[in-house]
C-alpha cells in the first residue's frame, strides 16, 4: 500500500495506540488473574505451563512498550518527512507495513495467551 495521505496514516497510528492501550489493560488483567490463581493455593498439574504463560505476559509488556515507541516515532516521521521528499514516502510505507504486521501478530499472541490462561485456570471472568 502506498502512502496516500497523512490523515490516514495518523489515524492508523492513533488506532494502533488505542489497541496497545487495550492490550496493556488486558495484559494487566491476565497477570492479576494468574496471580490470584496462584494465591488461591490451588496446586496443579499445570504449574509449569502457568509459569510459561506468566513469562509470556511479562514479555508482552516489553513488546507493547517497543511497539508504542515505534508507532509514535513513525507518526512523527510521517508528519515531518513526507513534506520533504518522495524517498521518505517509500521508507515510511515499508515501516508502516511492518508495524501493521507486528500489530496483527501481537493481537493474535494476546488472544492465544488469554485462551491458554483461561484453559489452565478455569472459566473466564470477563
Amino acid at each position: 500500500m502506498k502512502i496516500k495521505n497523512n490523515d490516514f496514516l495518523n489515524q492508523e497510528s492513533i488506532n494502533w495506540l488505542k489497541i496497545l492501550n487495550r492490550l496493556q489493560e488486558e495484559n494487566i488483567n491476565l497477570k492479576m488473574r494468574f496471580s490470584n490463581y496462584i494465591k488461591s493455593g490451588k496446586d496443579g498439574v499445570y504449574l509449569e505451563k502457568l509459569e510459561s504463560i506468566h513469562n509470556n505476559l511479562l514479555n508482552k509488556d516489553a513488546m507493547l512498550s517497543i511497539l508504542r515507541h515505534e508507532i509514535i516515532d513513525l507518526n512523527e516521521k510521517i508528519n515531518k518527512e513526507l513534506k520533504k521528499n518522495n524517498h521518505a514516502n517509500i521508507r515510511l510505507d515499508k515501516r508502516q507495513k511492518k508495524l501493521r504486521e507486528d500489530m496483527k501478530s501481537l493481537e493474535e499472541e494476546f488472544e492465544r495467551l488469554k485462551q491458554d490462561l483461561i484453559t489452565h485456570t478455569g472459566k473466564s471472568k470477563s
